[in-house]
């Protein structure tokens, strides 16, 4: 999905159309991640701050994503030891199971049927 941001100068009726610079740094920067292998909920996190920088619910849903050890397969330990690297590399198989977890999770699912969208 592209963005499109009209700039309108004053002294001049031409509209210019100049696409953001940072936006595509981003997808960027999250698909090397997924490929590393990093928990996908982490994925997700960064993907509501980057939406959702100004809002006072945030961190609630940065606690929702991350899930509850005792419920969610992607909140336990071994979903989220760091490397010496300090990154968070999962095998494929994990990742798919966290994905499953994070799809499945009755808190997530019953707050995000309001407004759901399917990109977050």
């Amino acid at each position: 999905m592209y963005y499109i941001y009209v700039l309108i100068e004053e002294d001049q009726s031409l509209n210019t159309l100049e696409p953001p610079k940072w936006y595509p740094k981003q997808k960027m920067d999250i698909a090397e991640r997924k490929l590393k292998g990093e928990n996908p909920s982490n994925i997700l996190i960064t993907e509501l701050e980057n939406g959702h920088s100004n809002t006072t619910f945030l961190r609630y849903l940065k606690d929702i994503v991350k899930g509850d050890p005792r419920y969610n397969l992607r909140a336990q330990p071994e979903y989220n030891e760091v490397n010496d690297e300090g990154n968070n590399i999962l095998s494929p198989i994990q990742q798919v199971k966290c994905l499953i977890d994070l799809a499945t999770d009755k808190n997530i699912l019953g707050r995000a049927w309001v407004g759901w969208s399917p990109f977050v």
